[in-house]
Protein backbone atom coordinates (compact mmCIF):
# COMPACT_ATOMS: atom_id res chain seq x y z
CA UNK A 1 0.00 0.00 0.00
CA UNK A 2 1.37 3.43 -0.99
CA UNK A 3 0.51 7.04 -0.16
CA UNK A 4 1.69 10.31 -1.71
CA UNK A 5 2.35 13.18 0.67
CA UNK A 6 3.42 16.69 -0.31
CA UNK A 7 7.15 15.98 -0.27
CA UNK A 8 7.41 12.24 0.46
CA UNK A 9 6.00 8.91 -0.62
CA UNK A 10 5.05 6.39 2.06
CA UNK A 11 4.71 2.60 2.04
CA UNK A 12 2.80 0.24 4.32
CA UNK A 13 3.22 -3.52 4.36
CA UNK A 14 0.65 -4.21 7.10
CA UNK A 15 -2.59 -2.89 5.55
CA UNK A 16 -1.99 0.69 6.68
CA UNK A 17 -1.29 0.12 10.39
CA UNK A 18 2.25 1.49 10.10
CA UNK A 19 3.93 3.59 7.42
CA UNK A 20 7.53 4.27 6.43
CA UNK A 21 8.82 6.98 4.13
CA UNK A 22 10.42 6.02 0.84
CA UNK A 23 13.32 7.45 -1.07
CA UNK A 24 11.41 9.80 -3.39
CA UNK A 25 12.35 10.87 -6.93
CA UNK A 26 10.90 14.38 -6.66
CA UNK A 27 9.99 16.97 -4.02
CA UNK A 28 6.33 17.55 -4.81
CA UNK A 29 4.65 14.19 -5.33
CA UNK A 30 1.18 14.05 -6.84
CA UNK A 31 0.68 10.31 -7.19
CA UNK A 32 2.31 6.99 -6.39
CA UNK A 33 0.73 4.06 -8.16
CA UNK A 34 1.81 0.39 -8.30
CA UNK A 35 1.21 -1.10 -11.75
CA UNK A 36 2.50 -4.59 -12.42
CA UNK A 37 6.02 -5.00 -11.05
CA UNK A 38 6.70 -1.25 -10.99
CA UNK A 39 5.66 1.61 -8.74
CA UNK A 40 5.27 4.96 -10.49
CA UNK A 41 5.62 8.45 -9.02
CA UNK A 42 4.28 11.64 -10.61
CA UNK A 43 5.42 15.03 -9.36
CA UNK A 44 6.91 18.41 -10.16
CA UNK A 45 10.37 19.24 -8.81
CA UNK A 46 13.68 17.53 -9.48
CA UNK A 47 15.52 15.65 -6.75
CA UNK A 48 18.61 13.46 -6.95
CA UNK A 49 19.00 13.66 -10.71
CA UNK A 50 15.42 12.78 -11.66
CA UNK A 51 13.84 15.42 -13.87
CA UNK A 52 10.79 15.37 -11.64
CA UNK A 53 7.83 14.50 -13.84
CA UNK A 54 7.44 10.73 -14.03
CA UNK A 55 9.72 8.02 -12.62
CA UNK A 56 9.34 4.37 -11.66
CA UNK A 57 11.00 1.95 -9.25
CA UNK A 58 11.16 -1.83 -9.15
CA UNK A 59 12.87 -2.07 -5.74
CA UNK A 60 10.52 -0.17 -3.39
CA UNK A 61 12.14 3.19 -3.99
CA UNK A 62 15.83 2.34 -3.56
CA UNK A 63 16.46 3.39 -7.17
CA UNK A 64 14.37 5.22 -9.76
CA UNK A 65 14.30 5.40 -13.56
CA UNK A 66 12.90 8.25 -15.64
CA UNK A 67 11.85 8.66 -19.28
CA UNK A 68 13.86 11.44 -20.96
CA UNK A 69 11.88 11.10 -24.19
CA UNK A 70 8.69 11.98 -22.31
CA UNK A 71 10.14 15.29 -21.11
CA UNK A 72 11.07 16.18 -24.67
CA UNK A 73 7.39 15.79 -25.61
CA UNK A 74 5.56 17.39 -22.67
CA UNK A 75 8.20 19.92 -21.62
CA UNK A 76 7.83 21.28 -18.09
CA UNK A 77 4.14 20.48 -17.70
CA UNK A 78 2.98 18.74 -14.53
CA UNK A 79 1.71 15.16 -15.00
CA UNK A 80 -1.78 14.47 -13.66
CA UNK A 81 -2.57 10.81 -14.28
CA UNK A 82 -0.88 7.72 -15.71
CA UNK A 83 -2.56 4.53 -16.94
CA UNK A 84 -1.16 1.36 -18.50
CA UNK A 85 -3.64 -0.81 -20.39
CA UNK A 86 -3.55 -3.68 -22.87
CA UNK A 87 -4.66 -2.07 -26.13
CA UNK A 88 -4.77 -3.79 -29.52
CA UNK A 89 -2.49 -6.54 -28.22
CA UNK A 90 0.16 -4.23 -26.68
CA UNK A 91 0.75 -2.38 -23.41
CA UNK A 92 -0.03 1.30 -23.89
CA UNK A 93 1.15 3.90 -21.36
CA UNK A 94 -1.12 6.97 -21.31
CA UNK A 95 -0.27 10.23 -19.55
CA UNK A 96 -2.37 13.35 -19.04
CA UNK A 97 -0.95 16.65 -17.77
CA UNK A 98 -2.33 19.66 -15.90
CA UNK A 99 -1.84 22.08 -18.78
CA UNK A 100 -1.84 21.37 -22.54
CA UNK A 101 -1.46 20.18 -25.11
CA UNK A 102 -3.11 16.73 -25.03
CA UNK A 103 -2.90 13.02 -24.25
CA UNK A 104 0.58 11.47 -24.49
CA UNK A 105 1.21 7.77 -25.09
CA UNK A 106 4.01 5.23 -25.38
CA UNK A 107 3.81 1.79 -27.03
CA UNK A 108 7.36 0.69 -26.13
CA UNK A 109 7.55 0.89 -22.35
CA UNK A 110 8.35 4.60 -22.22
CA UNK A 111 11.34 4.71 -24.58
CA UNK A 112 9.47 6.88 -27.09
CA UNK A 113 6.34 9.03 -26.80
CA UNK A 114 3.75 10.50 -29.17
CA UNK A 115 0.62 12.60 -28.87
CA UNK A 116 -2.47 10.39 -29.03
CA UNK A 117 -4.60 13.52 -29.09
CA UNK A 118 -3.45 17.15 -29.37
CA UNK A 119 -5.35 20.21 -28.21
CA UNK A 120 -4.94 23.92 -28.84
CA UNK A 121 -4.81 26.08 -25.75
CA UNK A 122 -4.44 25.47 -22.05
CA UNK A 123 -6.54 22.74 -20.46
CA UNK A 124 -6.73 20.44 -17.47
CA UNK A 125 -6.32 16.78 -18.36
CA UNK A 126 -8.96 14.87 -16.38
CA UNK A 127 -7.61 11.41 -17.25
CA UNK A 128 -7.75 8.68 -19.87
CA UNK A 129 -8.38 4.94 -20.04
CA UNK A 130 -9.05 2.09 -22.45
CA UNK A 131 -12.13 -0.10 -22.99
CA UNK A 132 -12.95 -2.94 -22.66
CA UNK A 133 -10.53 -4.19 -20.01
CA UNK A 134 -8.10 -6.96 -21.01
CA UNK A 135 -7.53 -6.05 -24.66
CA UNK A 136 -9.09 -2.70 -25.41
CA UNK A 137 -10.38 -1.58 -28.79
CA UNK A 138 -11.03 2.08 -27.92
CA UNK A 139 -9.51 4.89 -25.88
CA UNK A 140 -11.48 7.36 -23.78
CA UNK A 141 -9.94 10.73 -22.92
CA UNK A 142 -11.46 13.36 -20.60
CA UNK A 143 -10.38 16.98 -20.97
CA UNK A 144 -11.75 20.11 -19.33
CA UNK A 145 -11.29 21.92 -22.64
CA UNK A 146 -12.65 19.45 -25.19
CA UNK A 147 -14.95 17.29 -23.07
CA UNK A 148 -15.06 13.48 -23.36
CA UNK A 149 -13.45 12.01 -26.47
CA UNK A 150 -13.62 8.41 -27.72
CA UNK A 151 -11.64 6.88 -30.58
CA UNK A 152 -13.66 5.91 -33.64
CA UNK A 153 -14.37 2.21 -34.11
CA UNK A 154 -11.93 0.42 -36.41
CA UNK A 155 -9.14 3.04 -36.45
CA UNK A 156 -5.46 2.13 -36.09
CA UNK A 157 -4.84 2.88 -32.41
CA UNK A 158 -1.06 2.67 -32.95
CA UNK A 159 -1.08 5.67 -35.30
CA UNK A 160 -3.75 8.03 -33.98
CA UNK A 161 -4.45 11.50 -35.28
CA UNK A 162 -7.12 13.92 -34.09
CA UNK A 163 -9.34 12.77 -36.97
CA UNK A 164 -9.45 9.28 -35.44
CA UNK A 165 -11.46 10.55 -32.46
CA UNK A 166 -15.22 11.09 -32.39
CA UNK A 167 -16.41 14.67 -31.88
CA UNK A 168 -16.21 15.45 -28.14
CA UNK A 169 -19.27 15.19 -25.93
CA UNK A 170 -19.82 17.14 -22.72
CA UNK A 171 -22.23 16.33 -19.89
CA UNK A 172 -25.12 18.83 -19.72
CA UNK A 173 -23.64 20.69 -16.75
CA UNK A 174 -20.10 21.19 -17.98
CA UNK A 175 -16.75 19.53 -18.73
CA UNK A 176 -15.24 16.64 -16.73
CA UNK A 177 -12.97 17.09 -13.73
CA UNK A 178 -12.04 13.42 -13.20
CA UNK A 179 -12.69 10.05 -14.87
CA UNK A 180 -12.53 6.50 -13.47
CA UNK A 181 -12.82 3.06 -15.04
CA UNK A 182 -13.65 0.20 -12.68
CA UNK A 183 -12.39 -3.38 -13.02
CA UNK A 184 -15.49 -4.42 -15.00
CA UNK A 185 -15.25 -1.54 -17.49
CA UNK A 186 -17.81 0.82 -15.95
CA UNK A 187 -16.88 4.49 -16.29
CA UNK A 188 -17.62 7.27 -13.82
CA UNK A 189 -17.08 10.98 -14.55
CA UNK A 190 -17.24 13.86 -12.09
CA UNK A 191 -17.97 17.18 -13.77
CA UNK A 192 -16.83 20.65 -12.80
CA UNK A 193 -20.41 21.35 -11.72
CA UNK A 194 -19.97 18.56 -9.09
CA UNK A 195 -22.24 15.92 -10.58
CA UNK A 196 -21.42 12.25 -11.22
CA UNK A 197 -22.20 10.44 -14.46
CA UNK A 198 -21.87 6.71 -15.24
CA UNK A 199 -21.43 4.72 -18.46
CA UNK A 200 -21.65 0.94 -18.80
CA UNK A 201 -21.09 0.79 -22.57
CA UNK A 202 -17.65 2.28 -23.05
CA UNK A 203 -18.76 5.90 -23.07
CA UNK A 204 -21.47 5.65 -25.73
CA UNK A 205 -24.17 6.67 -23.24
CA UNK A 206 -24.01 8.44 -19.86
CA UNK A 207 -26.51 8.69 -17.00
CA UNK A 208 -26.37 11.06 -14.05
CA UNK A 209 -26.18 9.08 -10.80
CA UNK A 210 -25.48 11.89 -8.31
CA UNK A 211 -27.10 15.28 -8.78
CA UNK A 212 -24.82 17.46 -6.66
CA UNK A 213 -21.75 17.14 -4.46
CA UNK A 214 -21.60 19.85 -1.82
CA UNK A 215 -17.90 20.49 -2.45
CA UNK A 216 -15.66 20.41 -5.50
CA UNK A 217 -14.74 16.81 -6.32
CA UNK A 218 -11.19 15.67 -6.79
CA UNK A 219 -10.04 12.14 -7.69
CA UNK A 220 -12.06 8.93 -7.74
CA UNK A 221 -11.24 5.34 -6.88
CA UNK A 222 -13.05 2.02 -6.75
CA UNK A 223 -12.66 -1.29 -4.98
CA UNK A 224 -10.46 -3.93 -6.61
CA UNK A 225 -13.54 -6.17 -6.26
CA UNK A 226 -15.97 -3.63 -7.74
CA UNK A 227 -17.84 -6.26 -9.74
CA UNK A 228 -18.80 -7.93 -6.44
CA UNK A 229 -19.04 -5.14 -3.85
CA UNK A 230 -19.90 -2.13 -6.05
CA UNK A 231 -17.74 0.28 -4.01
CA UNK A 232 -16.78 3.64 -5.58
CA UNK A 233 -15.41 6.71 -3.77
CA UNK A 234 -15.05 10.36 -4.77
CA UNK A 235 -12.81 12.68 -2.77
CA UNK A 236 -14.05 16.21 -2.00
CA UNK A 237 -12.85 19.05 0.22
CA UNK A 238 -15.22 17.97 3.00
CA UNK A 239 -14.61 14.22 2.83
CA UNK A 240 -15.27 11.19 0.65
CA UNK A 241 -18.55 10.42 -1.05
CA UNK A 242 -19.02 6.68 -1.42
CA UNK A 243 -21.34 4.17 -3.00
CA UNK A 244 -21.61 0.44 -2.34
CA UNK A 245 -24.28 -0.28 -4.92
CA UNK A 246 -22.38 0.37 -8.18
CA UNK A 247 -23.09 4.12 -8.10
CA UNK A 248 -26.86 3.95 -7.73
CA UNK A 249 -26.78 5.86 -4.41
CA UNK A 250 -24.13 7.99 -2.68
CA UNK A 251 -23.29 8.87 0.92
CA UNK A 252 -20.93 11.30 2.65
Amino acid sequence: MYYAGLDLAYMSQDDGRTWVSMNAPMNRIRLVDPIGTRMYALGEDSNGGIAGQVAYTEDNGRSWTEWPALYELIGGRTPRDLEIEKVAGQDLIMLTTDSGPGLAGSWDGGRSWVWLYEEDGKYLGAGADAWPKGNATRLIYASSLAGILITRDGVDLHNLTNADWRPPTTPPDGPPRSILETEDGTFFVVTRAARIFRSTDGGDNWEMVQDYLTQAAQDMTSSANYAEDGIVMVGTQEGAYWSNDFGDSWHL
